[in-house]
């Protein structure tokens, strides 16, 4: 059975550091639309929509979880995909269309 996660970066701005973080975990939107991630330790967060990025199933050579909206950067060789003929990179944004990820660069 495939892992469904998602994360987004918090409203909130941890005062002492003056950065935001990612939460991970189920998603919950209200009917104000006001996203929130449900974490594992039952707490949840809101975070800002247009970060919110579902994980696609897969991993960076890193072991990292690659998500929705994650810029990545491949090979040809990494995917086992036909580009052109040559082995060239490829850079682009992870998306969600019509029930799949694709890679629009």
């Amino acid at each position: 059975m495939r892992e469904i996660e998602f994360r987004g970066i918090g409203i909130y701005c941890d005062s002492k550091k003056q950065e935001y973080f990612w939460h991970y975990g189920s998603l919950y939107v209200n009917d104000k639309k006001e996203y929130y991630i449900d974490k594992a330790n039952w707490k949840r967060e809101p975070v800002k929509p247009e970060t919110v990025g579902q994980y696609i199933g897969e991993r960076d050579k890193n072991r990292k979880k690659i998500y929705e909206r994650n810029i990545v950067k491949f090979s040809s060789y990494d995917f086992l995909i036909f580009v052109d003929g040559s082995n060239k990179f490829i850079l682009g944004r992870v998306e969600y269309d019509n029930g799949d990820f694709l890679l629009n660069n």
